[in-house]
């Protein structure tokens, strides 16, 4: 009797540990604050992803973000070049207006006195903020102190950090050829971490074979795992696929289908990064949040095609421009239980969409001083906003500008160029130039709207006035 009796009683306390966990699990994924996870690749082109037609790149897990959620087939970042589409995810404003021209022409970020950053405003409601990856907003060295100090990441509202200084980074970082390849372009060839409360350090103990991709992966898979009891967002800022194109063997020989050695690193580096994506997603299944997490996936920009293999099928253009294969990008979302699942969503989006869409749901609210452009996209994605998201988006990087309204895109380089012009994006996605102007009048129209908003928001926010 008394062995049954502890049988029964072990029964009941396990039983009562496994609803207590089950109950902690649905109170996780009914949270009016949902994690926010947001994955950006780096030149990644429209069309390298198995879900956007690649035929020889096999992505699943980043598919998987698509099928279980919205592909959006006009999705768009601020600039064809990563410093200032970086600039612009990061503060939800078009880079313009703070004189974000392009990664070497840069005053850094505005104080957060007068603009916030996505991470600042989420702090602000409770949430762990981290970023791993790649910052390179405002870091290079011959910029002045003040605008490297106020622009780094952990002066930002990020609690923690793990990142590469500057841009582009060498993938065996601890390995002796990849330390030379860094130091001979004279940047810091390990990674920095800073902690909550903490001085920024130089990691130097990972093993000399660890591939960057990867650190990055596992790190992400600990932050989400520290934060699992509390809403957090994670800024995942992979390296991948931009250059130099270095692979791990494993993951070459998984790629051996493709006969192109530069392709195949190039695909091997993806294989890296679609690995990543499921490690995050598994960890949060596994933690139980899948349904309390939404997941953004974007690329920093087009693919330059020449340098890394990237292609932007079917458009025209490159890294670098402001035709559609330069700021046209895959850019996918899920949150399973509440966006739809399977959705391809074809009105124009932007990634200065994310941030009033993580404010929202974080239960913030947006400094009403300044123009967002952006708006919250989950009323769209569940059928409450029938109009497109977007009637008009613009840009400009260095000497190029251009507007889409509608499906009509206006091209206007200040410098002449053949590809300047107006286009219908329904019957000429790849910008031929065109003989004829059907309508005079209304290219007319659109050039008076991009020459009113280059007047009017370009360097709107004068951070020469304002305080350091």
């Amino acid at each position: 009797m008394k062995s049954n009796y502890f049988y029964s009683f072990g029964s009941l306390f396990i039983a009562s540990l496994v609803c207590s966990n089950c109950s902690t699990i649905k109170e996780k994924q009914t949270n009016s604050q949902p994690n926010i996870l947001l994955i950006y690749a780096d030149d990644l082109g429209y069309a390298d992803l198995s879900c956007q037609g690649s035929q020889d790149i096999r992505t699943p897990n980043i598919d998987a973000i698509a099928s279980d959620g919205v592909r959006f087939t006009s999705g768009y970042v601020t600039a064809p070049q990563c410093g200032p589409s970086r600039a612009g995810l990061m503060t939800g404003l078009n880079q313009s207006c703070f004189g974000y021209l392009d990664n070497k022409n840069n005053q850094g970020l505005p104080p957060k006195s007068d603009v916030k950053t996505i991470a600042e405003y989420l702090q602000k409601s409770n949430y762990a903020t981290g970023i791993i990856g790649k910052w390179h907003i405002g870091d290079e060295p011959e910029y002045s102190s003040a605008i490297i100090e106020r622009s780094r990441p952990w002066n930002r509202g990020f609690d923690y950090v793990l990142m590469m200084n500057r841009g582009m980074s060498h993938y065996f970082p601890y390995r002796k050829d990849g330390e030379n390849w860094m130091t001979s372009r004279d940047r810091e060839p390990k990674l920095s971490e800073v902690k909550e409360g903490s001085k920024e350090i130089v990691l130097k103990d990972y093993p000399e074979d660890s591939y960057l991709t990867d650190i990055y992966s596992e790190e992400g898979v600990n932050f989400i795992r520290r934060h699992k009891d509390k809403p957090f967002f994670l800024y995942m800022a992979y390296n991948a696929p931009h250059t130099p194109l270095v692979a791990k063997e494993e993951d070459m020989k998984t790629n051996a289908h493709i006969s192109d050695p530069n392709r195949k690193k190039f695909a091997a580096m993806m294989t890296a990064l679609d690995r990543g994506v499921g490690m995050l997603r598994n960890e949060i299944k596994e933690l139980g949040l899948e349904k309390n997490t939404l997941i953004f996936f974007i690329s920093d920009n087009g693919g330059p095609t020449s340098k890394n293999t990237s292609k932007n099928d079917p458009f025209s253009g490159f890294k670098g421009d402001v035709l559609e294969g330069g700021i046209r990008i895959p850019f996918l979302a899920c949150w399973p239980g509440e966006i739809p699942a399977g959705q391809v969503y074809e009105y124009p989006v932007t990634s200065l969409d994310v941030l009033p869409t993580a404010v929202s749901l974080a239960g913030g609210n947006l400094n009403d001083e300044l123009e967002y452009i952006g708006v919250n996209l989950i009323p769209y994605l569940k059928g409450e906003k029938k109009e497109a998201s977007h009637d008009i988006l613009y840009w400009r990087w260095r000497d190029k500008t251009a507007l889409r309204k509608g499906n009509m895109k206006l091209v206007e380089p200040f410098k002449d160029l053949p590809q300047s012009g107006m286009y219908n994006l329904e019957r000429n996605v790849k910008e031929i130039p065109e003989t004829k102007v059907e309508n005079v009048s209304q290219k007319q129209q659109l050039k008076d709207l991009l020459e009113k908003w280059n007047l009017i928001y370009t360097n709107s926010i004068n951070i020469d006035s304002i305080s350091q």
